[in-house]
C-alpha cells in the first residue's frame, strides 16, 4: 500500500510538472506571439515613415504641431474676416501650367498690310526724330536766354565781354 501510495504520489507530481510546464509553454508562445506583432506593427509603422520621407511628406512631432499652431492662426483670420491672398478659396482648381517648347507661328499678313506697317513705324520714328530735334532746340534757346551776358541773333549766342 505504501507503494502503491508513493506511486500515486509520484503520478501526482509529474502531473502537476507537465501541466506547469504546458502552462510556462503556453505562456512563452503568447509572450512570442505578442513579441511578434509588436515587431510587426514596428516595422509597419518604419515603413510608412520611410514612405512618407520619399514622398517628401513626413513630418516630425514639432513641425506637426506647428502646422496646426499656424492652420489655427489661419482660421483665427479667415473667421475675423481678414482676406488671406492665396488661401480665399482653398477648394479653387489650380490650373495646372503647360509647358510649351513650340513656337508661336505669327499669322502670316497680306503683302499689303506687311507695306502699310511698314510705312507707319517709318512715319513714326520720323516723327519722333523731330519731336527729339525740336525738344533739343528748345533747350539750347532756354539756356541761351537764361544768362544775361550774351547775345542771341539767328541762333547765335555773342558774349559780351
Amino acid at each position: 500500500m505504501r507503494r502503491q501510495q508513493q506511486e500515486e504520489e509520484r503520478e501526482l507530481a509529474e502531473q502537476a510538472a507537465r501541466e506547469e510546464e504546458e502552462l510556462r509553454q503556453k505562456e512563452e508562445e503568447e509572450e512570442r506571439r505578442k513579441e511578434e506583432a509588436k515587431q510587426r506593427k514596428k516595422d509597419k509603422e518604419k515603413e510608412k515613415r520611410e514612405q512618407q520621407k520619399k514622398e517628401g511628406t513626413f513630418k516630425t512631432k514639432t513641425e506637426k504641431e506647428k502646422d496646426k499652431k499656424n492652420e489655427l492662426k489661419r482660421q483665427q483670420l479667415i473667421n475675423s474676416g481678414v482676406k488671406i491672398e492665396g488661401f480665399a478659396d482653398p477648394d479653387a482648381a489650380k490650373k495646372k501650367p503647360v509647358y510649351d517648347k513650340k513656337k508661336k507661328k505669327k499669322p502670316v499678313d497680306a503683302p499689303g498690310e506687311q507695306v502699310e506697317a511698314e510705312k507707319k513705324a517709318k512715319e513714326l520714328q520720323q516723327q519722333k526724330e523731330e519731336e527729339e530735334r525740336l525738344v533739343a532746340e528748345a533747350k539750347a534757346k532756354e539756356e541761351a536766354e537764361k544768362t544775361p551776358e550774351g547775345i542771341v541773333y539767328d541762333g547765335t549766342r555773342y558774349d559780351i565781354d
